[in-house]
């Protein structure tokens, strides 16, 4: 019958040895398990998607530029640009004359801190966000587990239900624009119904954006600063509200909210709460 000793040395040389022999294998075997998919489902599709929208706001910055240049600089003289391509063959927005939102500054476009807190610099802040996109393509199956949609197609329903509201929402400004001052039908200042602004994502060349909010076209989102705020006076005077977020799926069964408006001391159907 073997002594304590010998069973101890018998049992200790069968318990694994934590060298660092051992532990670097460890840590490198783990490293392999979990950085290729990281790379190839994170990384890769982020880097692509950011980079993909950022081309695209440098190209919509270099036809601006040209068009502006070509505007104050006759074709015939020698030190005239080249000419800007045609509207037809140029990158367009995909909404036209309403600002777009950028993945890397939608905060700052929307006259929020950029702190990731989502409070409003504005006590009177609203604004109705427009969420857009061409219809959706086939995609493989490393697209559909990626952490980042690829840049492309992202709209959800139908091609014609996608192009219908992507026309319907262009037309829809033109017609805000044409009553605004210096539009067809202005006459006059006069106040307005309604403060909100707009504002639209493009999450075929923004998916960035469109991931973070977890948003796919069509939809409508809708934004409104949230009273009581406070006021702080670390860095000069400054609002500091709370928002309120609504979204609303498109084409819309019934309205998302109705205003109302007090009149003679009753609560009617108007474009402001009651008091």
């Amino acid at each position: 019958m073997p002594t304590t000793h010998q069973t101890q040395r018998l049992t200790n040389r069968y318990l694994p040895r934590f060298t660092c022999k051992n532990i670097c294998l460890t840590v490198l075997t783990l490293l392999l398990l979990t950085l290729p998919p990281l790379i190839f489902l994170g990384a890769i599709p982020w880097i692509r998607a950011y980079r993909y929208e950022q081309a695209y706001f440098s190209e919509l910055t270099r036809l601006s530029t040209l068009d502006k240049q070509w505007s104050y600089i006759p074709d015939y003289r020698p030190n005239s640009p080249r000419k800007p391509p045609a509207y037809n063959k140029r990158v367009l927005p995909l909404i036209h004359d309403i600002p777009q939102l950028k993945s890397w500054s939608w905060e700052e476009q929307l006259d929020l801190y950029d702190d990731g807190s989502m409070l409003s610099k504005s006590p009177d802040k609203e604004t109705w966000i427009y969420v857009g996109g061409t219809p959706k393509t086939s995609k493989s199956w490393v697209d559909k587990i990626s952490l980042s949609r690829r840049p492309g197609g992202s709209c959800v329903d139908s091609g014609e239900i996608c192009g219908a509201f992507n026309e319907g929402f262009n037309t829809l400004m033109e017609r805000y624009h044409d009553f605004e001052e210096g539009g067809e039908y202005y006459d006059g200042p006069k106040e307005r119904m309604s403060k909100a602004e707009w504002a639209f994502m493009d999450c075929d060349v923004s998916p960035l954006l469109c991931d973070e909010f977890a948003l796919d076209p069509v939809m409508l989102v809708h934004i409104r600063s949230m009273k009581p705020c406070r006021v702080e006076t670390q860095h000069g005077v400054s609002w500091v509200c709370g928002m309120r977020w609504t979204l609303v799926s498109l084409p819309l069964r019934q309205m998302p909210f109705v205003k109302t408006i007090r009149i003679g001391g009753v609560c009617g159907t108007g474009f402001s709460e009651c008091a």
